[in-house]
């Protein structure tokens, strides 16, 4: 069955960066690329990438921060770009999400994934700052 869903005639983009070396600056021009098309950005760091159980939050610098808020004020035509952000792969190691300041920031959307048999899985990160959940 096909429904209208949250996101109907949402527009995606894709931008590939490299996270082990990529600057404030280019985190900023990526999260504010084409907001007049984008509605819907997606921050996924990649498989390996994890705090590795840091107590230090790391996140978005100075300009980062500025661009996720002027997306939210002014992205699709002023209702607001939506940063949907994963709580993370870094479960099996015991990370939590809430030291992943992208994770927690007040402009991000943080979902979580559940396995087939609706439980947790291996390596998905806890944290207070998820909002939703799915598979």
């Amino acid at each position: 069955m096909c429904t209208i869903g949250i996101a109907y005639e949402a527009r995606l983009g894709s931008i590939r960066m490299s996270f082990s070396n990529f600057s404030d600056k280019q985190s900023a021009l990526s999260l504010g690329f084409r907001r007049d098309y984008i509605d819907v950005y997606n921050l996924a760091w990649g498989y390996d990438y994890h705090d590795k159980n840091r107590s230090v939050f790391s996140g978005p610098g100075l300009l980062t921060r500025q661009t996720l808020k002027d997306g939210i004020r002014k992205g699709r035509d002023g209702a607001g770009s939506v940063f949907v952000k994963g709580a993370g792969n870094g479960g099996y190691g015991g990370d939590d999400c809430n030291a992943d300041g992208y994770t927690t920031s007040i402009y991000t959307i943080t979902v979580s994934s559940l396995n087939s048999v609706n439980r947790r899985h291996w390596y998905s990160e806890r944290c207070s700052a998820i909002l939703a959940t799915t598979y």
